[in-house]
């Protein structure tokens, strides 16, 4: 008896806990591993941290897009279609 947007919010929850918690563990290590990486040439920038966050922006939000997209056709579905075919 839940309403579509209670479902999705449910089922994308515990996704994006999970999307954060990589986040706090890949940003840095990235970052440290550029850093060595870029100090092996002559002639470098350095590590952009702005870069950085915009990258796991970008990421998050593909993320939250397909989480949103799987999640509504979840709610959506029938599931005595499924249990038919099963």
């Amino acid at each position: 008896g839940a309403s579509i947007f209670q479902i999705v919010r449910e089922l994308s929850a515990g996704f994006v806990k999970l999307t954060f918690l990589s986040a706090l563990i890949a940003l840095p290590l990235g970052y440290s591993i550029s850093y060595f990486f870029v100090k092996l040439f002559a002639y470098s920038n350095g590590v952009n941290v702005v870069s950085l966050a915009l990258l796991f922006a970008g990421i998050f939000f593909i993320a939250l897009l397909i989480i949103v997209y799987k999640s509504i056709g979840t709610a959506i579905a029938n599931p005595v279609k499924s249990l038919r075919t099963e």
